[in-house]
Formats: C-alpha cells, structure tokens, sequence
C-alpha cells in the first residue's frame, strides 16, 4: 500500500526534491515530517522502557499529545493535498504546523539550553530545500518569533534567543541559496541531456 501511494505521488528518492510543483513540494515536506515523528516516537518509547531521564506524567500525555498531533496532521494533509488546488497558503500551514510541534517539544523539556532547539535548524533545512530561499526565509522568520516566545516564557535565555536568531537566519540564506542553485544545476544538466 505504501509502495502503491509513492508511485501515485510520483516519489523518486534517488531524483531528490521536486525541481518543480508545489504539490510534490508538500508531499516531501510530509515525508520528512512522518520520519522525524516516528523518529520522536521511538525516542520516546524507547526513553520509557529504558527509564533513564524518567519523564512526570504530565511531560509523557503532553508528548503523546504533540506525536498524535503530527500524525493527525500528516494525515489530514495526505487526505487534502490531491483534493485541493496547490497554493502557496497551503505551504505555509505546514511549515507553521512544524514549527509550532518543535516549539511543542521545546516547551515540554525547557526552553533554556534545550537541544531541541535543533529541531528548527533541521526545519529550516528541509523546508529550504523543498520551497526554496522564500520558503526557507519564512521558516526562519517563524522559528525566530517561536523560539523568542519561549525563550520570553523562560526568563534569562534572551542570549540564547540572539544566537539562534543569527543562525536561523544565516541557514534560511545560505540553505536557499544553495538550493536554488542545486535546482539550476540540475535543470542545466536535464538541458544538456536533452540536447
């Protein structure tokens, strides 16, 4: 069934991200978003049958609660995105649903010093990939605000907040950057094969 849902997606993994199509583009972004949730999932699960760093009670249903969000949405999305015309206004609800899921784990484990706040570098990334440098630019923007919120819900990260807004911002630039010019590359290269 899987197998049978790529083919209709027309999903090559080897070609890398869509060059062109916003649906495709979507479709990729959903395929990275269920692989770092199970990723999430099995951290989780395996946090719990280990017992190191024992979580409260409270921490493991609002963990729960982010995971099944994100599949919830993953789903909803694959339900929607061959029923709906592609538009951009689409796009940016998944990329504020993901930065709000890694602002949801970012709260749950503490926004000062947390480690998760990677999780928006590998949002940012992805998202430049699949939408280019807007897409990317937007990303960063969002994380920024996102992270600040947190960080202003946590008093005494403000420094924290200005680093990462830095390299927010210099990993929107120079991962658009580049791939955009990976895109123009690979469309020389298409061009060339043609001829």
């Amino acid at each position: 069934m899987i197998k049978k849902n790529l083919n209709k997606w027309n999903i090559r993994f080897l070609e890398g991200p869509p060059s062109a199509g916003l649906k495709e583009a979507i479709q990729w972004l959903m395929l990275a978003r269920l692989a770092i949730l199970y990723g999430f999932l099995t951290i989780l699960i395996t946090q719990q049958v280990i017992g190191h760093g024992i979580l409260l009670i409270k921490e493991v249903v609002t963990s729960y609660s982010i995971l099944a969000a994100g599949f919830a949405f993953n789903l909803a999305t694959a339900f929607f995105v061959e029923r709906l015309p592609a538009r951009w206004w689409i796009a940016g609800i998944q990329i504020l649903f993901d930065s709000l899921i890694a602002s949801g784990w970012i709260y749950v484990v503490g926004a000062r010093d947390s480690v998760f706040a990677l999780l928006f570098l590998l949002q940012i990334l992805l998202v430049a990939l699949v939408f280019y440098k807007r897409g990317a630019l937007f990303a960063a923007i969002l994380a920024s605000v996102l992270y600040g919120a947190l960080c202003t819900h946590a008093a005494g990260s403000y420094w924290n907040w200005g680093i990462y807004t830095v390299i927010f911002m210099m990993l929107g630039l120079v991962g658009g950057y580049l791939s955009e010019e990976l895109l123009r590359t690979s469309q020389s290269l298409k061009e060339k094969q043609k001829k």
